[in-house]
């Protein structure tokens, strides 16, 4: 029965647009960090206090980018753990789950694993965005490393 939920509860995010609004709005706010501290739009934009001399996509500022941008992750993750079980109250149709033959670790675990596994790409906009934005041709070559 796990499977069952579990494949419902991902087929529901990913057509939730919410979803997608949330991966946009981190990515493009990686992405826009990584081009400012790439010197894009010119003067020296860093990041986490570091000097004028690290790279932009070290991992000293890359670490920053996803430690900031985890303050806003705080409120996404809320919002999508927090729904599919509140979505059952809402809707008045938690007391007949227990009636049909699923296993309440069934049940829950499958919510939960459904609903991690989008936040969790969700999230991966904060590391495309970052990654992006160290490759655009328009950032001052001496700000950025290798990215091999």
């Amino acid at each position: 029965m796990f499977s069952e939920i579990f494949r419902f509860e991902l087929a529901y995010r990913l057509k939730r647009p919410a979803t997608y609004i949330y991966f946009g709005l981190l990515f493009l706010m990686a992405f826009l960090a990584m081009l400012a501290m790439g010197g894009t739009w010119g003067g020296g934009f860093v990041i986490g206090g570091g000097t004028g001399k690290v790279m932009a996509n070290s991992p000293y500022q890359i670490n920053w980018i996803v430690t900031l941008l985890s303050f806003f992750g705080v409120i996404i993750t809320c919002s999508m753990m927090g729904t599919p079980i509140f979505r059952d109250f809402e809707h008045k149709t938690h007391s007949l789950y227990y009636t049909a033959p699923i296993s309440k670790f069934g049940y829950l675990a499958g919510r939960f694993m459904g609903s991690l596994v989008v936040t969790i790409l969700v999230f991966g906009g904060v590391a495309l965005g970052a990654w992006l934005g160290s490759v655009m041709p328009w950032n001052d070559p001496e700000k950025i490393g290798p990215n091999s």
